[in-house]
C-alpha cells in the first residue's frame, strides 16, 4: 500500500501545495498555487484548506493509495507545536486567532467517505517556513556536513532557525527565542527592516536610485557593470556578515545556509558576506531552491511527529 502526503506553503494571498511520495519526493504532476483566502472567516478559511487537501488527495492514483500526513508551513504566531493560531492584526488569518487549526482539520478529513484515504497514523503538523527550509536543507544535504547550522531566508521579510543535528534548537541560552532574528536589535532598528527586500530598496534610495527601481532591476544593473548597483549590494552583504556574526559566535555554528528570493543574487554579495563574517570559519552555502527546500522540510518535520509503530 503506497503512503503519501500532502504538503502546503502558506501565504497571506497564495497557497503552494504538492503531494510528496513516501521517499519526500514531490510529483511535479501535483504542483499548484491555490488562493489563501486568509481575510475570509474562520468556516471559510477552514473549509478551503481541507478542500484542498481532498483536492491535492485526488491526484494520487490507485485505489491502494492511503495518505499518512499533511504538513503546513504557517505563518506566525503560532503555537506549531499544538496547532494553535495566534495571528492578530497582521491583516490575513485573523479570523483564526485561538483556533486549534489542526483539530479542525482533522474533524474535517476524518469525515466519509475522504477518511477512507487515511492511515491510522494520519499526522498532521505545523511549522513556520523557515523552520521548514532548515529541515529541507538537512535532508537534502546542504546543511548535513554542519553540526551547528544558522539557517536563513531572506525575502520580504527575514526568515531563520538554527539545525543542530538536524533537530531545530527554537529555546536555549545560545539561540533567540523560537530561534528567530527577525525582531532582533540591529543597526538602529531590528534585522527584518535591513535584512530583507525592503532593507535593499532603503539602500537604493541612499545610493540614488529611483522610487520604482526594484530588486531585480537593480540586480540586473549591477550584474551589467553598474558600480552604485554593486556597490549597494556590497554593502548589504557586509550588512548581512555584520548581523549574522555574533549569533554564528554564539550558537558556535560551522555553516552557514541563506535561501529565499534575495539568494538568488548571492554572486553580488557573497564576498562582502564573507569578508565581514571573517575571522570565523565558518562556511557559506546557498540554496537553489527554496520552495523545494520546504516541502522536503515538510516530509523531515512529519516523519518526526508520526507516531511510533
Amino acid at each position: 500500500m503506497s503512503a503519501y502526503e500532502l504538503a502546503f506553503d502558506i501565504g497571506g494571498t497564495f497557497i503552494k501545495s504538492a503531494v510528496l511520495d513516501e521517499r519526500g519526493t514531490v510529483l511535479a504532476s501535483t504542483l499548484d498555487v491555490f488562493p489563501s483566502r486568509s481575510k475570509q472567516s474562520k468556516e471559510e478559511i477552514l473549509d478551503h484548506l481541507a478542500a484542498l487537501c481532498v483536492l491535492q488527495a485526488g491526484k494520487i492514483a490507485g485505489p491502494e493509495a492511503r495518505l499518512s500526513g499533511a504538513g503546513f508551513a504557517f505563518p506566525g504566531p503560532f503555537d506549531y507545536e499544538n496547532g494553535i493560531c495566534y495571528i492578530a492584526n497582521g491583516d490575513k488569518f485573523e479570523s483564526l486567532y485561538g483556533v486549534n487549526v489542526r483539530n479542525e482539520l482533522l474533524a474535517r478529513l476524518s469525515k466519509p467517505p475522504f477518511r477512507n484515504k487515511l492511515r491510522e497514523d494520519f499526522t498532521i503538523a505545523f511549522e513556520n517556513d523557515a523552520g521548514l527550509f532548515a529541515l529541507g536543507e538537512w535532508s537534502a544535504g546542504s546543511a548535513k556536513p554542519f553540526r551547528r547550522c544558522i539557517c536563513i531566508t531572506i525575502g520580504t521579510g527575514t526568515g531563520s532557525a538554527f539545525l543542530e543535528n538536524g533537530v531545530l534548537v527554537k529555546h536555549r541560552a545560545d539561540v533567540p527565542a523560537n530561534g528567530w532574528l527577525y525582531n532582533q536589535p540591529f543597526e538602529g532598528g531590528v534585522v527584518d527592516e535591513h535584512i530583507s527586500r525592503r532593507g535593499i530598496l532603503r539602500l537604493a534610495r541612499q545610493f540614488g536610485f529611483g522610487e520604482e527601481t526594484d530588486v531585480d532591476q537593480l540586480a540586473a544593473e549591477a550584474l551589467a557593470g553598474s558600480a552604485p548597483a554593486k556597490r549597494l549590494f556590497e554593502t548589504f552583504g557586509e550588512r548581512l556578515g555584520r548581523m549574522l556574526a555574533p549569533y554564528a559566535v554564539q550558537f558556535q555554528a560551522d555553516g552557514i545556509v541563506v535561501g529565499g528570493q534575495i539568494a538568488k543574487s548571492h554572486s553580488l554579495f557573497d564576498k562582502s558576506v564573507r569578508r565581514t563574517i571573517s575571522p570565523n570559519e565558518i562556511r557559506i552555502v546557498y540554496s537553489e531552491n527554496s520552495s523545494n527546500s520546504v516541502y522536503s522540510g515538510i516530509h523531515a518535520l512529519l516523519r518526526q511527529k508520526r507516531p511510533a509503530k
